[in-house]
């Protein structure tokens, strides 16, 4: 499995405070980079030099030979350092010109400054320095690091959940405490005022009631409209889009419905 790719954006001029970029065409100023314990990802640096001509992408810009690059995180300056990176090399050409290095973030020093926080606020720093060590440009950011969730544990127990309550559960039975459901076989000439009768009363009128027809093939549609007004703990009443056709036997039409407190 490769390491996951971490592309930083420096921006050689910093304007406006603004020293990370989004992207190398993009000179809007990014959300902090967010790092987890744990992992070792491939960070990517890439040092763009901004054009002062409107609407032109920044210059990708090459390191001197024998520049070196530094890496370090730490809380605050002055602090314990809780991640450093070296060893970054030249990697691509031109506009995928970067410089990269495999960074350690599963040390002791962050898990110990993590202790029960899920998130620690921390300054990167990326310092540049010539061959000779004499010469060096430093390069800050806010960035967060997040706990990793998963410590090696084994799998979850099974068990039986404890929500929702087996009276709580809406079940396929025609009549339950939580639901009330049911289809009523319709004579011909059926249209308004159909009356419904739960088996079984709810304590409260229902919050929820629809009803529908359905009918053997080839017979014509009709639809079903509840009378709000009549809905109580006990039943409701339908009327339908239009009336059951004088030939219709019982059983080709059928107002079907449920009710949920």
């Amino acid at each position: 499995m490769s390491a996951r790719n971490l592309d930083l954006y420096i921006n050689l001029a910093r304007p406006g405070g603004g020293l990370l970029l989004a992207g190398r065409v993009d000179l809007t100023v990014p959300e902090p980079p967010v790092f987890v314990d744990g992992e070792k990802p491939n960070l990517r640096l890439q040092f763009l030099q901004p054009s002062l001509t409107p609407g032109v992408a920044p210059a990708v810009t090459q390191l001197e030979v024998g520049a070196v690059i530094l890496f370090a995180l730490k809380k605050k300056a002055g602090g314990t350092l809780l991640v450093s990176g070296t060893a970054f090399v030249e990697t691509g050409a031109g506009d995928e010109l970067r410089y990269a290095a495999l960074v350690n973030f599963d040390t002791a020093e962050l898990i110990a400054a993590l202790v029960d926080e899920t998130t620690i606020a921390a300054t990167g720093e990326v310092r540049l320095q010539n061959a000779e060590n004499t010469e060096r440009k430093t390069f800050q950011f806010r960035c967060s690091v997040r706990r990793r969730i998963y410590d090696g544990e084994g799998a979850p127990v099974a068990a039986d959940p404890q929500y929702p309550a087996a009276e709580s559960v809406l079940t396929t039975g025609a009549d339950s405490p939580n639901l009330k459901r049911g289809a009523l076989a319709l004579e011909a000439g059926a249209y308004r005022g159909i009356a419904i009768a739960f088996v079984s009363a709810f304590q409260f009128a229902p919050t929820f009631v629809q009803a529908w027809v359905s009918k053997k093939a080839g017979q014509p549609s009709t639809s079903a409209f509840v009378n709000h007004d009549t809905i109580t703990a006990a039943g409701f009443s339908a009327d339908l889009g239009g009336e059951v056709p004088a030939a219709a036997v019982a059983g080709d039409y059928r107002l079907q419905w449920v009710a949920i407190p």
